[in-house]
């Protein structure tokens, strides 16, 4: 099978999409203004991070290194093709520790069957294209003497001291964190976080103790998003996505929630819309975020992937900030995002009939009035589809149209008014 893989991902795709992925030159100055670290590795104004995590492409018998190395060359082959930039690359459940309270080690027999060189290779792997890798794992394993919790807490600080690992996602599936283990969590992770100061530490319903304050996130809803299985439409639909696209909004914004991310293993059909309002829509510290099969789309649809990343990439600095609209004009948990020149506007439409909105191109999205009276607000639609939906006055309203079951992505920006010149040129 990984045979295979390797031979789709490495040909040249013919008809992909021309002109709709972005190139990596395009986005070559992605890197946010350096800020202070905070203690949980990451705030509400740090600019997402782009993640794909294993679970459903390995289940809790764990991956190894060589379905490891081919996963990493179809992303690999999504950086060279289209530009695609993945920050990390999460091991999920079994590759450490899996369910049913058995925690592992980087030394075991079993462990050195799966990764004879251990995780250094498929570090540096990763960091070829600026990828770091991350890790799934239970919160113990601290055992019941001093050596014993000393061997955990260096197994689990090494993947960070020594490989620059960039997530750990802990998870109440491998049992939760004995009370009296709550120091030994927080000083590991007080020494993980002296190694990298921006690990990002995912909290899936565990209680941790004084080891909270290192916890970067919470689990959305408690919710994991596997299609028709874990996650399931609760009315009836025109996809098997229904459910995913009707989610809440995280309480007042909050961007340090995770959400699980877009399964992309069962029931495919418009995955888009569902990744659409994970990245640009909740926006959360890990967005774009995937997880399962993504060689599983069509050969047509790896452009439409890539594409998504990186616009979400070019303008992830200022996605930071949002707002939700009236759902009165605007439907369910609409938001706008950007700053006062720039605003990504999301919708949704839950019926089985298109739904026309009335949208206000000045401050009710978030564009502050321009000094210059003669400015204009050039809108364009990102999704579902790609076009200019034309230049306005500020303050203008126009109609755009969501289709049933669907997700709506547009920009709206404020641009001069083009000279004589400029008119002249053109």
């Amino acid at each position: 099978m990984f045979s295979f893989f390797r031979t789709r991902f490495s040909r040249t795709l013919p008809g992909l999409l021309a002109g709709i992925a972005l190139t990596a030159s395009a986005f070559a100055a992605d890197t946010p203004a350096a800020r202070p670290i905070p203690l949980a590795g990451a705030d509400e104004l740090t600019p997402s991070r782009s993640e794909y995590f294993s679970w459903i492409n390995n289940a809790w018998e764990g991956s190894d290194a060589t379905q490891t190395r081919v996963n990493l060359d179809f992303f690999r082959w999504l950086h060279d093709t289209y530009g695609m930039k993945l920050d990390i690359y999460a091991l999920d459940a079994g590759n450490l520790d899996t369910n049913g309270r058995r925690y592992g080690n980087t030394t075991s027999p079993g462990f050195l069957q799966k990764y004879p060189q251990g995780f250094g290779p498929l570090a540096k792997q990763a960091a070829a294209m600026n990828t770091r890798l991350g890790m799934w794992a239970g919160p113990d394993g601290f055992g019941n003497t001093p050596a014993e919790a000393a061997a955990r807490a260096e197994t689990v600080t090494a993947l960070f001291r020594d490989h620059n690992f960039a997530l750990l996602k802990l998870d109440g599936a491998c049992g939760t964190l004995r009370r009296e283990k709550w120091t030994e969590f927080d000083n590991m992770m007080t020494e993980i976080r002296r190694h990298v100061p921006d690990a990002i530490l995912l909290n899936h319903r565990l209680k941790l103790g004084p080891g909270t304050r290192h916890a970067t996130t919470f689990l959305l809803g408690g919710d994991e998003t596997y299609i028709d299985v874990h996650m399931t439409n609760k009315t009836t639909g025109s996809h098997h996505r229904v459910a995913a696209i009707s989610r809440e909004l995280p309480p007042r914004l909050t961007r340090l929630t995770e959400d699980h991310g877009v399964c992309l293993s069962s029931c495919l059909d418009y995955w888009e819309d569902d990744l659409i309002l994970q990245a640009f829509n909740r926006n959360l510290i890990l967005a774009p975020e995937i997880y399962g099969n993504p060689w599983f789309l069509r050969d047509t649809e790896y452009a439409r992937l890539a594409y998504i990343f990186n616009l979400h990439r070019h303008y992830r600095d200022i996605l930071v900030h949002g707002q939700t609209l009236p759902p009165e004009k605007y439907g369910p948990n609409a938001v706008t995002r950007g700053d006062a020149t720039t605003r990504f506007v999301t919708l949704r439409n839950l019926t089985w009939e298109p739904v026309t909105h009335t949208v206000t191109l000045d401050k009710e999205i978030g564009l502050e009035k321009p000094a210059d009276a003669n400015a204009q607000v050039r809108v364009r639609l990102y999704h579902p589809a790609y076009r200019d939906l034309g230049v306005y006055p500020y303050g203008a309203q126009i109609p755009i149209e969501t289709a049933p079951f669907r997700s709506l992505l547009f920009k709206a920006v404020v641009e001069p008014a083009p000279s004589l010149d400029k008119l002249w040129a053109d």
